[in-house]
């Protein structure tokens, strides 16, 4: 119920955020291209590491998720299906591309890379796009969704102990944009990043009295993005740049989590982060997922 409800609200956000356009009735939409990172790969990284990660059963064919993930509703919802891109099943772009990589960063790497594999940033996932294409242009009514920046934090804390400034990812993302309207694209969303202190990752890395530091840093992100996009939506007239506001459509949730479904504290996360059972054996999700 939680699921469909969200998808309902998201899907109702995507159409109007595009309600000046004459291609703002959803069903208008031929195709759907997505860059990112775990929250919207479809099955990416199940394709790389040769349908071995993430683990099942604990998640959901290739999912980081345990049931389909938002951009599956949102496709059933607009009745496309786009092919993944970095996975055997890749088969064409008739209905769109996913290019979304678990673990991505804004750049060029990703949390998941090693000496033996590298997994595609959004700058490398949109580069990929620009080659796919060979000179061809993004249909005019294509839906084009990048979705990005969490990682870039993550990555930062991992490395060095500290939270780098949100200029870095922002410019990674605004290039990224740019070359996509440069292909043709005239229909491009940009979600905005949820409050980092309310993720499991993010209450794992930080002690939490200093959780703030989180928020402050993902409204930083949040007006920076902001920004860098109506400045490109305002240079580039010839591409509809919007911004979707899922910060405030999950702090909704938080705040209210008994209206959807979930129990008093929603913050309690089910399992461990980074705790894959082929990483760490033994580890089981909690007593009801």
């Amino acid at each position: 119920m939680f699921i469909k409800y969200s998808i309902l609200l998201t899907t109702t956000i995507i159409a109007s955020s595009f309600s000046l356009l004459a291609q703002a009735e959803s069903s208008n939409f031929d195709q759907i291209f997505v860059f990112g990172n775990s929250v919207s790969d479809a099955g990416n990284v199940y394709g790389i590491t040769g349908s071995t990660f993430p683990p099942s059963p604990l998640y959901y064919e290739g999912r980081f998720s345990n049931g389909q993930i938002w951009i599956d509703y949102l496709g059933e919802d607009l009745e496309l299906n786009p092919s993944t891109f970095y996975s055997d099943s890749f088969t064409d772009a008739e209905d769109g591309i996913n290019f979304a990589i678990g673990g991505a960063t804004t750049g060029t790497n990703s949390l998941g890379d090693s000496p033996n594999i590298s997994f595609p940033g959004v700058t490398t996932q949109v580069n990929d796009f620009i080659n796919f294409l060979d000179g061809e242009t993004i249909s005019e009514d294509a839906l084009v969704i990048l979705w990005a920046g969490e990682n870039d934090y993550v990555e930062a804390f991992q490395n060095s102990g500290t939270l780098i400034n949100p200029a870095i990812p922002i410019n990674n993302i605004a290039n990224s944009l740019s070359q996509l309207a440069d292909a043709g694209a005239k229909h491009i969303l940009v979600p905005n990043l949820i409050n980092l202190a309310n993720t499991p990752l993010g209450r794992s890395f930080i002690p939490p009295e200093q959780l703030d530091r989180l928020t402050l840093l993902t409204n930083a992100h949040n007006n920076a993005l902001n920004s860098a996009v109506d400045s490109l939506d305002k240079s580039l007239t010839e591409t509809d740049f919007a911004i979707l506001d899922v910060n405030s459509l999950l702090e909704n949730i938080f705040e209210n989590p008994l209206d959807f479904g979930f129990q008093e504290n929603p913050l309690e996360s089910c399992l461990s982060p980074n705790n894959f059972p082929d990483i760490s054996p033994g580890v089981v999700p909690c007593e009801n997922p």
